[in-house]
């Protein structure tokens, strides 16, 4: 059984991606320098906000599965977060977006960090 801690931490977890991605997508919209602005970028930040936070509305509803859900929306953000930074490191004005792109790697390594949290132990499995 998942203690009632692990499943809160998790859940903190999920709010505090959600809210880096919030915060990304709120820059590449132009709120807070219109150079910043790419419509691209936001599009997929905002959607990985949603995919976190409905994982998150999961979680509450089914506390049981809180484990089997942050497993699953940390994989999908995992891919969607690559699927970004692959189409952000190939667009024309990469080279301009150094910082850019290496925030996003933080991003998609904090994705991974709770994925790598959310599995289960080697000695529950066997």
């Amino acid at each position: 059984m998942f203690s009632r801690v692990k499943m809160q931490r998790l859940r903190l977890l999920l709010v505090f991606e959600a809210s880096i991605f919030v915060l990304a997508a709120l820059v590449h919209v132009g709120i807070f320098s219109p150079v910043l602005r790419y419509s691209q970028a936001f599009i997929i930040e905002l959607l990985l906000a949603v995919i976190l936070m409905g994982g998150l509305g999961g979680s509450l509803n089914w506390p049981r599965a809180t484990r089997d859900i942050s497993v699953f929306i940390h994989g999908g953000a995992v891919l969607v977060a690559l699927a970004g930074l692959t189409l952000m490191a190939m667009g024309e004005d990469a080279a301009e977006r150094v910082a850019d792109l290496a925030f996003h790697v933080l991003m998609l390594l904090v994705l991974i960090r709770g994925f790598l949290a959310s599995r289960k132990p080697l000695v529950e499995v066997f």
